[in-house]
C-alpha cells in the first residue's frame, strides 16, 4: 500500500482480467515538487506555509508534472483509467471533492439558500487573530490559524459537521480542506491539457478503496441528509447517488466491471468531451453552468481547490488560504511491481 494510507482496513479489487496485464504502464511518469507548481501559479508570491498528507521530515510532496486535467481528484483517477494501474482512493478523496460541489451551488444560490446554512442575515466578515502567527514568520504553527477559523465558523455555520470530513481515515489536511469549502471563492486557473493518451481499451487495473464500510456507507448517508436540506440539488445527486452506490458495492466485493470500464469515454471528434461517471462529482462545469448529464469538456471541470483571502487590518500582510487537490501522485510498490496511483490533498498560506 502507498504511503498515504491511513487506516487498518482497506478493500482492494481486480478490475481487469490478466489478459490486460501487457496494457499495464509499470514506469513512473515524471513528477515535480508542488512548490514549483505553486510558485509559477502564484507569480512567485511568497509561499509561508505548505502541507499535505505525503510530506516528510526530509521530503516536500511531488506531484506528476504533466496531468489529465488540473482537478487532482479527476487527473488521477483518468491517470490509472489511462495506463491500467492501481487506483487508491480514500473517503476523503470522495468526499472533499462532493464538498466543493455543494459549496459552489450554495454561493451560486446565497441569498436562496443563507437562511438554511448561516446563523445570521446577510453578508458577514470572519474575524480572527493571527498577527502572532505573521510575526512569528517560520514554518510557524499554522495549523493555530485553522482551529481559529473553525471555532468562528462553529458559531456561523450549520451544516459545517455534515460537510467536514469525519472518515476513520481523515488526517488534519482533509478536515482542514473540508472545513474550509464553505468559505470560499473559487480558485480558477485557466490552463489545462488536452488528453491524448486516454484509452477507454485500458482501464483500471486495480482499486483501493480505504477505510472502513461504515465510512463509505457515511458517505451515502451525507447524501441522503442533504436532499432532506431542500437545497434543489437533485439534478445533481440523482447522478452522484448511483457512483456511490457503486463504490460501496465495489468495497464489498461486488464489482461491477461495465461500471469501471466506463469511467470516461473521450470524444473522437474534439478529444477534450468526457462522457461517463466522471463528471458525476460534479454539479456544475467552469462558469457556473448547470450540468445535467455526465458529459464535460476537459477545461471545464471545476480545478478542485478554493482560495480564500485575509485581510490584516494593522498593516499590509495579507494573506490567502488555497486549499484542495493539489495533483496526483504515484508510487511504485516493488513487491506487486505495481504503480498505486492517489490523489495529494493539502493546504498553502502565501501572500494575497
Amino acid at each position: 500500500m502507498p504511503s498515504s494510507v491511513r487506516s487498518d482496513y482497506h478493500s482492494t479489487q481486480i478490475l481487469n482480467n490478466e489478459h490486460n496485464e501487457h496494457q499495464q504502464v509499470k514506469e513512473l511518469v515524471e513528477h515535480k515538487p508542488i512548490q514549483d507548481t505553486l510558485s509559477i501559479e502564484l507569480n512567485n508570491s511568497k509561499i509561508h506555509a505548505l502541507w499535505t498528507d505525503f510530506d516528510s521530515e526530509n521530503l516536500s510532496t511531488k506531484v506528476i508534472s504533466a496531468s489529465h486535467c488540473t482537478n487532482g481528484f479527476v487527473a488521477t483517477i483518468l491517470q490509472a483509467y489511462s495506463s491500467n494501474q492501481h487506483l487508491f482512493l480514500t473517503p476523503d478523496d470522495v468526499w472533499l471533492v462532493i464538498a466543493q460541489g455543494i459549496s459552489q451551488h450554495i454561493n451560486n444560490n446565497a441569498e436562496k439558500y443563507r437562511q438554511r446554512i448561516v446563523n445570521h442575515q446577510g453578508q458577514k466578515r470572519v474575524e480572527i487573530y493571527g498577527q502572532d502567527l505573521l510575526e512569528d514568520n517560520e514554518e510557524n504553527n499554522w495549523i493555530t490559524l485553522f482551529d481559529r477559523l473553525n471555532r468562528a465558523m462553529d458559531e456561523l455555520i450549520t451544516i459545517k459537521d455534515l460537510l467536514t470530513c469525519n472518515f476513520s481515515t481523515s488526517t488534519k489536511s482533509t478536515k482542514i480542506s473540508s472545513e474550509l469549502v464553505m468559505l470560499n471563492s473559487v480558485h480558477s486557473n485557466s490552463s489545462y491539457n488536452t488528453i491524448n493518451n486516454l484509452s477507454f481499451k485500458s482501464g483500471i487495473h486495480k482499486i483501493t478503496l480505504d477505510g472502513t464500510l461504515d465510512d463509505w456507507l457515511n458517505i451515502q448517508q451525507k447524501i441522503y441528509f442533504l436532499k432532506k436540506l431542500s437545497l434543489d440539488l437533485d439534478f445533481w445527486l440523482d447522478r452522484l447517488e448511483p457512483v456511490i452506490n457503486q463504490f460501496i458495492s465495489t468495497y464489498k466485493g461486488d464489482v461491477d466491471l461495465n461500471f469501471w470500464n466506463t469511467v470516461a469515454i473521450v470524444g473522437k471528434e474534439d478529444n477534450i468531451t468526457l462522457t461517463g461517471w466522471i463528471s458525476a462529482f460534479f454539479p456544475y462545469a467552469k462558469g457556473n453552468i448547470p450540468l445535467d448529464v455526465n458529459c464535460i469538456r476537459v477545461y471545464d471541470i471545476p480545478d478542485g481547490r478554493i482560495s480564500i483571502p485575509f485581510v490584516n487590518e494593522n498593516d499590509s500582510s495579507n494573506i490567502k488560504i488555497i486549499s484542495g487537490f493539489f495533483g496526483t501522485k504515484q508510487e511504485l510498490q516493488r513487491e506487486n511491481n505495481e504503480i498505486i496511483v492517489s490523489p495529494v490533498i493539502g493546504w498553502v498560506i502565501t501572500d494575497l
